[in-house]
């Protein structure tokens, strides 16, 4: 991780110092059995109350996890707002996808409906009206 940490994205090391050190953790593996051993060889050994790679004068009481604060509880309030959202595109992209079944339905009857109208065509039925019964008008009862 270190040698990976102090490189530039062009491969170049980010001061004179990492490069150095890189080199001979690089020349520490080849000749260690474990890289945990070339990193102590290298570094060598960890010190109480110092954080290796924090740079000089960090102590592990400077990296306490921070206490909860507002800018904490607005990115809650934040998320609990995206979760809705998403539950809310869920709900519509449920019905979107009711909608394009019930669109590939009334395609089917279409090529149906289309069918059958050949159908009667080629039979010589010329009156294509509704199936149900019609009544006559009772409009003679009107007058």
């Amino acid at each position: 991780m270190y040698l990976v940490s102090h490189q530039k994205n062009d491969v170049t090391y980010v001061n004179d110092e990492a490069r150095l050190k890189c080199d001979q953790l690089r020349t520490a593996i080849e000749n260690c059995s474990s890289e945990s051993e070339a990193f102590v060889d290298t570094f060598g050994k960890e010190r109480p109350g110092y954080v290796r790679g924090m740079g000089p004068g960090v102590t592990p009481s400077q990296l306490t996890i921070p206490s909860f604060n507002r800018s904490t509880l607005q990115i809650d309030g934040l998320i609990e707002k995206m979760q809705s959202e998403i539950e809310c595109l869920k709900e519509k992209a449920a019905e979107v996808d009711a909608l394009k079944a019930q669109v590939a339905e009334m395609d089917v009857l279409k090529e149906q409906l289309a069918f059958l109208m050949q159908v009667h065509k080629k039979n010589g039925v010329v009156n294509l009206e509704s199936p149900r019964e019609t009544r006559p008008s009772s409009s003679s009862s009107h007058v």
